[in-house]
């Protein structure tokens, strides 16, 4: 049989050490598209304008947070964009402590005022892809 290339442990620890970059013919399969809870605009003020559709965001267990041990935190440049609606953040957090990996984008970002107090708030969705 031809091979194209011959595959050595060398080459595979190489692929595996590569934590912050996509796996090479990785694939994206849509999951989920949700709104994250607890998001604040005077927590994001200094990023919102900047969350565009298709912004990449990172998705971060928390295990040790006040939300639970299963909260997901959704985070931009080292900025919370808010948390992972509970129901979903079980599943994901399961998933990311088993080592699969996820792209996490913006679908839409929006400031509105609450309705009693007036304050600027902030709704952020997102879709969540794993990486196949």
């Amino acid at each position: 049989m031809n091979e194209l290339a011959k595959i050595s442990p060398s080459l595979l620890a190489l692929i595996d050490e590569r934590k912050d970059e996509r796996p090479p013919l990785a694939r994206e399969v849509f999951l989920v598209e949700t709104v994250l809870r607890d998001t604040s605009y005077n927590r994001t003020e200094s990023v919102f304008y900047m969350l565009k559709e298709g912004t990449e965001v990172e998705m971060r267990a928390v295990p040790d947070s006040d939300r639970g041990p299963l909260a997901v935190e959704v985070v931009w440049n080292d900025t919370s964009l808010g948390w992972l609606p509970e129901g979903q953040d079980g599943i994901f957090s399961a998933l990311l402590a088993a080592g699969k990996r996820f792209v996490c984008r913006i679908s839409r970002a929006k400031q509105y005022n609450e309705f009693l107090t007036e304050r600027p708030m902030a709704k952020i969705t997102v879709k969540i892809s794993m990486l196949e």
